[in-house]
């Protein structure tokens, strides 16, 4: 709750919490082909995010969107899937901005002129 107290901040948008009415973190019944609990709620927009000590098994991965655990504490975030989903080879770029990835190049650049530098200078010695 702390963690998602920090982000709204951050972020500068307003939430409220509450209790779902089953009381179920998200089953599939297969007779009626719908989703109760959490999941449900977020799938049916009543709710846009779940937050919860819930696992992520693969017929909720194939409706919602997970956060992938750092720490094995079974808290995650679920969020409804888009449809609008694609997959890039250069898809690691999009969370950093280009001005950090114009510093990680030159970075780069300038490390490898240094020891290019280095390698030579102590080869004559």
């Amino acid at each position: 709750m702390d963690l998602f107290s920090w982000i709204s901040a951050e972020l500068g948008f307003k939430y409220e919490y509450y209790e779902v009415e089953d009381g179920h973190f998200g089953i599939y019944d297969w007779k009626t082909g719908k989703w109760d609990g959490m999941i449900g709620d977020v799938l049916y927009g009543k709710a846009d995010i779940a937050l919860a000590s819930f696992f992520i098994t693969s017929e909720r991965q194939a409706v919602g969107d997970f956060t992938l655990p750092y720490y094995n504490s079974g808290r995650i975030f679920a969020m409804k899937r888009t449809a609008s989903r694609t997959s890039s080879v250069w898809g690691f770029i999009g969370p950093f901005q280009k001005e950090l990835w114009a510093t990680i190049l030159l970075t780069a650049l300038a490390v490898g002129l240094f020891q290019g530098v280095a390698n030579l200078a102590t080869k004559d010695m």
